[in-house]
């Protein structure tokens, strides 16, 4: 943001100016309400969220990943016991 009018309105300091009265809940919701929808332009883009749980079936695998150690490990165990029948 760089323009310091559009601070008052930022979330993470909003209650405090509206606590000191610097801004007032009607100024808030012109502001929200004159915001344009950009929801058409935006993209979704997929981000692993491990602290949701494990069975998000919309939540990508990370690279190396204990899934993906799993199976590397179990191919190396079968490996292991062929060489040891030869």
């Amino acid at each position: 943001m760089t323009d310091p009018e559009l601070f008052k309105y930022d979330v993470r300091i909003r209650e405090r100016l509206m606590r000191r009265g610097l801004v007032n809940d009607a100024d808030v919701t012109r502001h929200l309400e004159g915001l344009v929808d950009s929801e058409a332009k935006s993209e979704t883009l997929p981000q692993a969220q491990p602290a949701l749980g494990q069975n998000d079936p919309h939540r990508a695998s990370p690279v190396g990943s204990v899934d993906s150690v799993d199976s590397v490990d179990e191919e190396e165990d079968e490996g292991d016991d062929d060489e040891g029948a030869s």
